[in-house]
């Protein structure tokens, strides 16, 4: 049950137990573990962390439980699971984005705007990827990873910063997470607003982040080592 904590080696109570139970190594198993995460992460969009359990995952992916718990201990496990995935196939997606928007001669609200909808892209054609998102950076026990990323994500803005302005006068990292927030932002009142307002969120996150940008970028020279 996700009541029962672990004890740590001090006595205290620790938190459920977040690792999966084995790796699978045979195809059908590997097939299996994938489809319950596929269905889980639909599940999740569907009914909301709070209705989400291992029997209606097992009865969605048309398992039986104890399938369920042969890889993941509990339902946090299986949404830490689905999350890494998640993370996993983005890790460097953007980097092509940083590497072109340090080269001197390249036009950085250009490629600003194809980052802002790669952004998009990767979240929202993602089944049940926001409801995912938001379920890691709710659960204390599944923040420091929803955390990790960000920091990622925010140390790479870091660099492409400092390597196109480096002599602004300005906090680099300040600027870099204040972005990136940005981008999280624009990403939940995307998911939140009406239908007919989704289309124009991509050009008002362009707006305010370029405008920032824009005070640094085009009063420093650029450099190109990054």
């Amino acid at each position: 049950m996700l009541t029962e904590k672990k004890r740590s080696k001090g006595g205290k109570a620790a938190g459920p137990d977040l690792s999966a139970r084995s790796e699978p190594v045979q195809e059908r198993a590997i097939r299996s573990r994938a489809h319950i995460l596929a269905v889980g992460s639909t599940l999740l969009e569907e009914v909301g962390l709070d209705a989400f359990n291992t029997n209606l995952l097992a009865e969605r992916a048309d398992v039986r439980v104890r399938t369920i718990y042969r890889y993941f201990p509990n339902k946090l496990a299986v949404i830490a699971a689905i999350g890494e995935d998640l993370i996993g196939k983005w890790a460097n997606w953007d980097a092509p984005y940083f590497a072109e928007m340090v080269r001197p001669a390249s036009d950085w609200r250009a490629v600003l705007s194809g980052m802002i909808g790669e952004w998009f892209g990767v979240v929202v054609r993602e089944s049940g990827a926001w409801a995912v998102l938001q379920a890691m950076s709710a659960i204390p026990e599944l923040r420091e990873r929803d955390r990790e990323a960000f920091d990622r994500i925010a140390q790479s803005w870091e660099r492409a910063i400092r390597a196109r302005a480096p002599e602004a006068q300005v906090d680099f990292a300040a600027l870099a997470n204040g972005v990136v927030s940005t981008f999280y932002g624009f990403i939940d009142s995307y998911m939140r607003v009406p239908e007919a307002v989704r289309p124009h969120i991509p050009a008002e996150l362009h707006a305010i982040v370029s405008a920032r940008l824009s005070a640094v970028f085009d009063n420093a020279p650029p450099r190109q080592d990054f």
